[in-house]
């Protein structure tokens, strides 16, 4: 009877233990990354507290974060500071499917002077962007609103090659995630 409990709690101690190293490659790796205009480089990190430190530092107008699942690039997010003043910005969030392809897109504008966060949710089809709903609240006091920004203010990225940034995710992703931090020129 007592192998038999051994064996049992083995087994669920070994259960359990792959069940953990499955969860933690589902959950997916983040590379943190932003353009520092002020050295022509892009950089990236693997610790996000290492990232927020040289944003304060640099103030970027063009930050974000990569996740890879299964060393592939699923889902990007990209923020971008729209005016000198800050009075407005964008924050997307693109899905991509296995071949690297976007496939949807979420967006959020917050525009200080219309007092309104907007989000947006596209699907990206054949090159075209499709609007399927927009959403939106008060900056102020988080009401619902339904008043609609008449801007679209950054255009939408519809092919992952598009963005500024994928050359420089696409050769130094592998450096990024063994040495914990990377920066290239902006030019590769």
């Amino acid at each position: 009877m007592r192998l038999q409990s051994r064996i049992f709690l083995g087994r669920l101690f070994v259960f359990g233990l792959c069940s953990q190293l499955g969860r933690s490659q589902n959950a997916g790796t983040a590379i943190y990354f932003q353009r520092d205009d002020s050295n022509q480089q892009w950089c990236g990190y693997t610790s996000e507290s290492d990232h927020k430190a040289k944003v304060k530092q640099t103030r970027p107008d063009l930050e974000g974060t990569a996740t890879y699942l299964n060393n592939r690039l699923s889902k990007l997010v990209v923020f971008r500071v729209g005016s000198e003043s800050g009075d407005w910005s964008v924050e997307d969030e693109y899905t991509l499917d296995k071949n690297g392809n976007i496939q949807a897109l979420k967006r959020k504008i917050v525009s200080f002077p219309d007092d309104v966060i907007e989000e947006r949710y596209f699907l990206i089809r054949d090159g075209k962007a499709i609007r399927q709903k927009t959403t939106g609240h008060t900056v102020r006091s988080n009401e619902v609103t339904k008043e609609r920004l008449k801007e679209e203010y950054e255009p939408i990225v519809r092919k992952a090659t598009a963005f500024p940034f994928w050359s420089f995710l696409r050769y130094h992703h592998t450096a990024i995630l063994s040495t914990g931090q990377t920066c290239a020129s902006t030019g590769k």
